[in-house]
């Protein structure tokens, strides 16, 4: 049966999409073993794990960063924008496509047809202006992402070795977890383990309320 883009995917709080990733972390360890260290394998995990073929191909269009096809059960990266990749890597468009896959935003073509849903794609592109059409879909795997690369218990672990009121120590840490720094900041953020004031690094917003007070 034909898998298509869901043309709608319901609202799901961030707490469930980290139980899903979570869950693919859990089921990815039962047959692996822990994992103790970072990065996560999500190339593994994707291919030798959930049995997708990963590729690159040029892409007619440049906005395009990768596409999933759950019916050939295919990740295709975008050539044509190799310097992206060889700035961020692969591994978070990879966390990225996954997600659409785990959150379910594809559904059978044939089953209860709804209006519109032959004329939603096969595939799910990536691009770097998300459509407002598929708004909900790309903050769900986004999100997703952030959860399977930078696990709440792994994170927490490996913080505590760097200095997360430095840059340095953000990009130090982002560089473990193969994620960017502004990727790694954000997710701290989430965490509770730092407060960004701007530029600024803090513990927390009430320190960096109070800093801004002597002034």
């Amino acid at each position: 049966m034909e898998l298509r883009v869901k043309p709608t995917v319901p609202f799901v709080t961030k707490a469930d999409i980290e139980a899903t990733a979570n869950s693919l972390l859990k089921r990815y360890q039962e047959r692996e073993g822990p994992l103790e260290e970072p990065p996560v394998p999500v190339e593994f995990i994707a291919e030798d794990f959930l049995g997708f073929t990963l590729r690159w191909e040029d892409l007619p269009d440049y906005d395009t960063l990768a596409f999933i096809d759950p019916n050939e059960m295919e990740i295709c990266f975008n050539l044509n924008r190799s310097e992206y990749f060889d700035q961020i890597g692969p591994e978070y468009s990879t966390a990225h496509e996954v997600g659409h896959y785990e959150l379910g935003h594809f559904q059978e073509a044939g089953a209860q047809l709804k209006l519109g849903l032959m004329d939603e794609p096969k595939q799910f592109l990536h691009r770097e202006e998300h459509p407002e059409k598929y708004g909900s879909h790309e903050f769900q795997a986004e999100y997703f992402a952030a959860c399977l690369l930078m696990p709440r218990w792994l994170v927490i672990k490996e913080a505590e070795h760097f200095n997360l009121l430095r840059w340095p120590g953000i990009y130090a840490l982002a560089e473990k977890f193969k994620v960017s720094a502004t990727a790694m900041a954000k997710r701290l953020e989430e965490l509770g383990l730092i407060y960004r004031d701007g530029k600024k690094l803090y513990r927390n917003k009430q320190e960096a309320t109070g800093q801004r007070s002597i002034f």
